[in-house]
């Protein structure tokens, strides 16, 4: 069951999910239900231990958005503050003095932008793309290409390319409540009826009853899976168009936002997603997850953030982005 996308994705997501074999259809369990949100809580993030040296860095010196948010990383450590030369239009784009600041909020454990921290080999493919938090969780890219100019002059994407060998890998932050923010690009409709086949945009599938879950996209519609419990849209986003994805837990409550409008409510388990160690963008433990998408944003808080505070980082993506 190949991938059939080219998928751009800026997105602020996060969660994992857990394998029955007996299964659950998604299509069965998407809801719409106006579920109350717990009060959030915080989770301890692990940090991984420092990335080797690459050889071409796309500016991972500085902050995505003019050093708003004191919890960036600095650009040291594994790239040494080294910009190679590619930049890809660096802050070329609108907030460089007229898109809202990108808000100083607390539980940012994960932030990847494709504007910064894109380390590169043999051309364009991606080595490491480096976590702009102050989590140091950087990803390491399989097989996955640096494009540029995605989502206009100055603002590229790092693409997956929908095939087994093409994912990105991080460290399970081990979130309970949480908020995601995902941009992204993708034509990928393929729509299996088991969410364990389904394309993964971030998260992770552990085998048997495990503590897990993942950001997913089934037939163009995203859901969220925690362990057996499903919640989806039924706005189809597989238009090659950009999408702001925003994604919010709080104890079992999931609230899914489009574009930045409410798109789906409803409830799954409960818990912190534990397993398995690992996440992935475009990828899982089983062979169905990989996905053909274009990525600008991945973005994670482990915690709800409130309306106002989704309103603000929301408003900022979406003018940075140009949708």
């Amino acid at each position: 069951m190949g991938a059939q996308l080219a998928t751009v994705l800026v997105m602020v997501v996060a969660m994992g999910c857990s394998v029955d074999p007996t299964g659950l259809a998604l299509d069965s369990r998407f809801r719409d239900a106006q579920v109350p949100f717990d009060a959030p809580s915080d989770t301890a993030v692990e940090t991984p231990d420092a990335a080797p040296d690459a050889a071409t860095d796309v500016d991972a010196n500085a902050d995505p958005d003019g050093g708003h948010d004191g919890g960036t990383d600095g650009g040291g450590g594994a790239d040494g503050g080294a910009d190679g030369g590619l930049d890809a239009g660096a802050d070329a784009g609108p907030d460089a003095g007229t898109c809202p600041s990108f808000p100083t909020l607390s539980g940012r454990v994960l932030h990847y932008d494709a504007r910064r921290g894109v380390s590169l080999e043999d051309g364009d493919r991606v080595r490491e793309w480096r976590d702009q938090s102050t989590s140091g969780n950087h990803a390491a890219g399989r097989d996955v290409r640096f494009v540029e100019d995605t989502f206009g002059p100055g603002l590229p994407s790092v693409r997956t390319l929908g095939t087994l060998e093409s994912y990105v890998e991080l460290d399970n932050p081990r979130v309970q409540n949480l908020t995601a923010f995902l941009v992204v690009r993708t034509t990928d409709d393929r729509d299996d009826p088991d969410w364990w086949n389904s394309p993964v945009l971030l998260g992770g599938d552990a085998n048997g009853d495990r503590s897990d879950g993942a950001i997913i996209l089934q037939g163009g519609r995203v859901g969220f899976v925690q362990r057996f419990g499903v919640v989806g849209t039924t706005t189809r986003i597989d238009d090659d168009a950009p999408h702001l994805v925003t994604v919010a837990r709080s104890g079992a409550a999931v609230r899914i936002r489009l574009d930045g409008a409410d798109a789906a409510m409803g409830t799954s388990s409960s818990g912190a997603i534990e397993d398995p160690s690992r996440w992935w963008l475009a990828a899982h433990e089983h062979p169905g997850g990989h996905l053909d998408a274009h990525y600008a944003v991945v973005l994670l808080y482990d915690r709800r953030l409130n309306d106002a505070e989704t309103a603000e980082v929301e408003a900022h993506l979406r003018c940075v982005w140009r949708f």
